[in-house]
């Protein structure tokens, strides 16, 4: 029965992964953020912010700061629409802005070792893939290709960091798995009422919430473009 239960458990986690994810890409070739040009955007809140992975340990010494955090890793976050869509804006029945996200909208969180390569060490991604629902993928860098991870529970990896400073770093963590990355979100947005429920929920910071989405990714977008990203209904 014990047996069964573990089972039905581990079946019941992959089916919620590949739900998460339904509607996204299963590879994305090497070159895909360069050729796609996601203009970055800051997050306008120091806390909370996406956990990079769990139980950190650098050469056998847990790390919790996000500050310490940093020293070994970098994050872009960045935002991508597909061309000549617009995000449609309006305001709600008590007065704040509410957007509509065209279809094909992605927005990622770009991880990077701090070595002197800049070795990608995950590429997390939102997809707007049908009208009420946001994808989320995690895709790590194998054989020359991004390819969308499905894995259950805290993914364990141990590896060598031969640092920008010269040093070497023995790093040990656990990857995040999806239901965490939709859980954070649907409990840290910075516009909450824009999303029904925890199913709907989308992207933390690319909101009309966020001062330096609405000042200079915008313009950003503009002098790329040439045309404004958000419409006004």
């Amino acid at each position: 029965m014990r047996l069964l239960a573990i089972l039905c458990f581990a079946l019941f986690s992959q089916l919620v992964e590949a739900q998460i994810s339904e509607g996204m890409s299963k590879t994305l070739p090497a070159d895909h953020l360069e050729k796609n040009h996601y203009l970055e955007f800051e997050n306008f809140r120091d806390s909370p912010r996406a956990p990079i992975a769990a139980a950190i340990k650098i050469d056998g010494q847990p790390v919790r700061s996000i500050q310490e955090i940093f020293r070994y890793f970098s994050e872009i976050v960045g935002a991508w629409l597909p061309e000549g869509k617009t995000i449609k804006s309006k305001t709600d029945s008590e007065g704040r802005e509410v957007w509509n996200y065209p279809i094909g909208t992605r927005v990622i969180h770009f991880l990077t070792l701090n070595d002197k390569e800049k070795t990608p060490f995950e590429l997390r991604m939102m997809e707007r893939v049908e009208e009420g629902r946001w994808a989320f993928g995690v895709y790590h860098l194998k054989e020359g290709e991004y390819k969308l991870q499905n894995y259950n529970g805290l993914l364990q990896k141990e590896f060598e960091l031969n640092h920008e400073n010269g040093k070497v770093y023995n790093v040990s963590l656990k990857h995040i798995p999806l239901q965490v990355c939709q859980n954070c979100h649907s409990n840290t947005t910075s516009a909450p009422y824009q999303y029904s429920s925890r199913q709907d929920v989308g992207p933390c910071e690319f909101t009309p919430a966020n001062p330096k989405v609405k000042n200079d990714w915008v313009k950003k977008f503009l002098d790329e473009r040439g045309y404004h990203p958000i419409q006004k209904l």
